[in-house]
């Protein structure tokens, strides 16, 4: 599978990719490259990303790779398919998920006056995707709204209710089902930890790293503070947080990763890290593209600011911070950042070696048989489209309900069983700031 075979930049799903200037002060062996993704709006009803990056560190193959196959998931997965089936679930009966079980929001905030979307009810009509359930291999149906991040977007057509905003978690692409179905299952798991360890309250352990991966993290000058936590997940995988310091620009960011082995998942979470310090660089460029969305009047994101004040731009309740996107653009405010690391401080609850994390699960079948335990249907979608299939591409997205995504702070994910028994029993009051990713 070549990666070449999706470039062209008048006839490619990717029209280019472009290597990213990184900063001396960052491991030598990084490198990222930018996938520009063609502009889906101008052939079809659905808008997908405009670019994908992908990064790694010694492996410049790699990490083309990985940036045209970020370009394909989001390309595949914001193509709306035509002939779903629409109907509500009383209609559809046992072959379809139960749209009560995902922990999307609480009735509280379905109350709230205005609130902009509506509970997946059983008698609710909306469209549904086929999927398969990863256990027996049966056909299931499931809602279309949690599948497709298009799927509410404004470019489209509306197809139905609002349910729920952008899903983040679940969502991969590879050279094969397997390989897909397996990047998706971690990142389900890997975003579930995020948030019960955040919004749930059930905190992180600070994490010892072997001396040369805290050597390697500090960068070539010793100009980057990394620490490792520990993100809290009961389904036997390590999930690793690292939480970078850029002392030459005073930015933070967190990147995550989840790996049968909690060192290959740190490294994993280093990278990320680094990739989303570029990211919040280009949020602060006055001339960059971040800029330049922010100033669109319909755009979540607030407006340009020299003295990265951002935190007095958004409402004191963050009740505006609506998309996702908004979290970083907090970030560069050094305000927000010092409540964060005072929230985070008192949210550490032991430390631990990394090397001691290591869980029973190895692999996707594992993974499954620990959620179907915990009571957890899982089911895979498959989003390919005909154009990308034939490179040998696979896209797939991966639902399992009861688990949780990571949502914008102005739009929690509150609702399910899990985090409300989480903070049940949890010491910790909601926090006032999201986290650095």
């Amino acid at each position: 599978m070549s990666p070449e075979l999706l470039c062209d930049p008048r006839t490619g799903i990717v029209r280019a990719l472009e290597p990213a200037a990184v900063p001396v002060h960052f491991p030598a062996s990084f490198s990222l490259t930018t996938a520009r993704i063609a502009d889906t709006a101008r052939f079809g009803g659905w808008a997908s990303d405009p670019a994908g990056a992908g990064y790694a560190f010694a492996d410049p193959g790699a990490v083309r790779a990985a940036a045209v196959g970020e370009a394909v998931e989001r390309y595949c997965g914001n193509l709306v398919p035509p002939g779903l089936v629409r109907a509500n679930h009383e209609a559809l009966g046992r072959r379809a998920l139960d749209p009560t079980t995902f922990a999307f929001f609480s009735a509280s905030q379905y109350a709230t006056p205005g609130f902009p979307a509506v509970p997946m009810t059983r008698d609710l009509v909306m469209e549904w995707a086929p999927g398969r359930d990863l256990v027996d291999g049966s056909e299931v149906l499931v809602p279309a709204g949690p599948v497709w991040p298009s799927y509410h977007s404004p470019v489209g057509d509306r197809r139905g209710p609002l349910t729920n905003p952008v899903i983040q978690a679940g969502l991969a692409a590879g050279p094969d089902r397997e390989f897909a179905v397996w990047g998706a299952l971690r990142e389900v798991v890997e975003r579930d930890a995020m948030t019960l360890s955040w919004y749930g309250g059930l905190g992180v352990r600070a994490l010892d790293p072997p001396g040369w991966l805290a050597s390697f993290a500090a960068g070539p000058q010793g100009l980057l503070a990394t620490r490792f936590v520990a993100l809290s997940s009961p389904f036997g995988l390590p999930v690793v947080g690292a939480l970078v310091v850029d002392e030459v620009t005073g930015l933070l960011s967190l990147g995550t990763g989840v790996d049968p082995d909690p060192v290959t998942g740190a490294v994993k979470a280093f990278a990320e890290a680094l990739q989303l310090q570029l990211v919040l660089a280009d949020y602060d460029d006055p001339d960059g593209a971040f800029a330049a969305a922010a100033a669109h009047p319909r755009s979540p994101l607030q407006p340009w600011r020299a003295d990265r004040a951002y935190g007095s731009a958004y409402l004191p309740d963050r009740s505006d911070v609506v998309d996702y996107a908004c979290h970083l653009q907090l970030h560069l405010d050094p305000a927000v950042r010092a409540g964060f690391e005072a929230e985070l401080a008192a949210r550490i609850t032991g430390r631990v070696a990394l090397d001691s994390l290591a869980g029973p699960v190895r692999d996707a079948a594992d993974l499954v048989d620990v959620l179907t335990l915990a009571g957890h249907r899982v089911v895979a979608v498959d989003v390919t489209t005909t154009d990308v299939a034939p490179p040998d591409w696979t896209v797939v997205r991966v639902l399992v309900p009861g688990l949780y995504s990571n949502a914008p702070m102005g739009l929690p994910f509150l609702g399910g069983s899990r985090l409300v028994a989480a903070r049940r029993s949890s010491p910790f009051p909601l926090p006032r700031t999201p986290l650095p990713h």
